[in-house]
């Protein structure tokens, strides 16, 4: 993160969120009051932890496509706007380190306003709801993608870390999914829907030339893409 503008500790507040599950050591209450969840907010003490690392993480993962150097609404699909660079706006608040235990009250609250540059983008959400999406365009737009990737995408979105990384680990259970995408849309995924569709990478080598991927260092997606000469 350092190298892509963000504070310097950024990183390590976030890691003690995901990848150390510091939230499961606090104590309930003081989540919800911290991080202004609703009346209405219904997980239960024992996976609230879980649930706000995970309201967190998707902040991050939506700030990391919108990163963009100028004011944006792609991301929020138009109603409202990021502010350039938003994951650096973000790491403002945990630009320091936050992890040790008499900081741990600062430390939550830097991760409430982490999470609230892209929640709050309007400035006058009152209570948050963790299972809720940004706003309602996001919400069609949720639906939408999870559709095409049930019917068409199938991509592997798991992740498999090291004690280093800043993110927990998380295997990708493809029968788990699938099975998901059947209880929800009524059939199951067609896994190779896209490389017998439109090819593989060694298809494309072997029949295609002069492509050019823009993929950007900063683009979260970049990882899943084509990043070496063919």
């Amino acid at each position: 993160m350092p190298a892509a503008g963000a504070g310097l500790h950024c990183e390590t507040n976030l890691r003690k969120a995901f990848a150390a599950g510091g939230l499961t050591r606090v104590d309930p209450a003081v989540l919800r009051s911290t991080f202004h969840l609703c009346d209405t907010e219904d997980a239960e003490d024992a996976a609230l932890a879980t649930s706000i690392a995970t309201w967190i993480n998707e902040a991050l993962s939506y700030m990391a496509m919108g990163n963009f150097p100028y004011r944006s609404t792609y991301i929020l699909n138009g109603d409202g706007f990021l502010p350039p660079f938003p994951v650096r706006v973000a790491c403002e608040s945990l630009a320091e380190d936050l992890t040790h235990d008499d900081r741990t009250e600062e430390w939550l609250h830097g991760l409430a306003s982490f999470a609230a540059v892209y929640y709050n983008y309007t400035g006058s959400i009152i209570c948050n709801t963790l299972s809720a999406p940004v706003n309602e365009e996001s919400r069609i737009v949720n639906e939408l993608w999870d559709y095409q990737y049930c019917s068409q995408i199938f991509m592997v979105l798991g992740t498999q870390t090291t004690p280093t990384d800043m993110f927990g680990n998380a295997p990708w259970d493809g029968d788990a999914v699938a099975r998901d995408c059947a209880a929800r849309h009524g059939f199951l995924p067609h896994r190779r829907h896209f490389a017998d569709a439109y090819g593989t990478p060694a298809d494309w080598a072997r029949s295609a030339s002069n492509i050019v991927w823009s993929q950007g260092e900063y683009d979260p997606w970049r990882g899943g893409g084509v990043v070496s000469s063919l």
